[in-house]
């Protein structure tokens, strides 16, 4: 079962994204891009009871894709859904 983003928000420095934690997770892994077929940057989160981040550096008038997967000692879960 996947992580769900249930919310974002542009903020003055970025973009804010939470998400529903998941049973038994050690971290997230955040991949976003400028294409839903290419996430091609990522953030690592190492804390399985955070649920929200701000991701910042963006390039302003651009849209970005949003996707998490969570992982543990077991592996990766399968890739939440796109925002």
């Amino acid at each position: 079962m996947a992580t769900r983003i249930y919310g974002t928000e542009v903020t003055a420095s970025g973009v804010m994204l939470k998400w529903w934690k998941r049973q038994n997770a050690d971290g997230y892994t955040i991949r976003y891009g400028l294409s839903p077929t290419n996430l091609d940057q990522s953030m690592m989160i190492q804390d399985g009871e955070t649920n929200t981040v701000e991701i910042t550096g963006l390039n302003q008038g651009l849209t970005y894709y949003f996707a998490i997967e969570a992982f543990n000692g077991e592996g990766i879960a399968h890739i939440s859904n796109m925002v």
